[in-house]
């Protein structure tokens, strides 16, 4: 029922007709340029960060280290309550909204029916979706190469959640931070950016975000401060690929004068 409502949203909240004769909002040079300009701009967000988001980053680190202090307690619980009905909820649905198996084909529809229709808002929606996801995948397996967490579920048994072997250790260790949370979080804020004048389009992309994670615990392949950092990072990615405007970027400007 949620994606056939999102995909009814996606196909019919938007009057915006396409100028294609200026190649927006398309698959050109543009675009797949705005992938290198989107992940730099992510890198370097820090050098332009005021004050209350430096602020807003020090409650996510500080909410990520108080969950950290809990991750064991907090996986405990979570193995303690695990049933066949959870296990396959996360398997059938959840976990395939973090991998993409739901939401790229999702995405792609929405491309299909913009450029079709011409249609501007399920095109953009379509194409930031995608590049959202594959921008923060890129910065969480820089992460997660860098940490080299161990998972709930390696050996030695029982797991430690303080094993950090990175970044000279065990490759075999990818936990932090969760990629599937991550990737959730994207898409979802996305669509909720676009969408936030349909007011339970937000509400249902979050709420099924958050789930994805709470899956990923549920599955014993993350601890909890993994999904509390990878919804931040997924979130902020999100919102800044939404944000931005790759066909009228500075750059290109700059570039059609010469």
């Amino acid at each position: 029922m949620f994606f056939l409502g999102i995909t009814n949203t996606l196909f019919s909240q938007t009057t915006d007709t396409l100028n294609f004769q200026k190649n927006e909002c398309q698959i050109n040079g543009k675009y797949l340029f705005s992938y290198v300009c989107d992940t730099k701009d992510a890198l370097l967000a820090p050098i332009k960060w005021n004050s209350k988001e430096w602020l807003l980053v020090g409650g996510i680190i500080g909410a990520t280290t108080l969950v950290y202090t809990q991750d064991k307690p907090i996986n405990d619980f979570f193995q303690r309550n695990r049933s066949p009905l959870s296990d396959e909820i996360s398997k059938q649905g959840l976990e395939r909204i973090g991998s993409g198996v739901y939401s790229l084909p999702l995405l792609g529809a929405a491309f299909l029916y913009g450029t079709i229709a011409k249609k501007e808002k399920p095109t953009r929606v379509a194409l930031d979706g995608v590049k959202a996801f594959v921008v923060s995948g890129v910065i969480v397996q820089g992460i997660k190469m860098g940490t080299q967490r161990q998972r709930p579920f390696q050996l030695p048994q029982p797991a430690l959640p303080n094993n950090f072997d990175g970044p000279t250790g065990n490759l075999g260790y990818n936990s932090f931070p969760s990629g599937h949370t991550t990737s959730a979080f994207s898409v979802a804020t996305v669509i909720a950016t676009e969408y936030k004048n349909v007011k339970w389009v937000p509400y249902v992309c979050y709420v099924l975000a958050g789930l994805t994670g709470l899956s990923r615990i549920n599955d014993n392949k993350h601890w909890a401060s993994d999904v509390c950092l990878g919804a931040a990072i997924g979130f902020g990615v999100g919102k800044l690929v939404a944000n931005q405007d790759c066909w009228n970027s500075k750059f290109f400007k700059k570039r059609k004068k010469k």
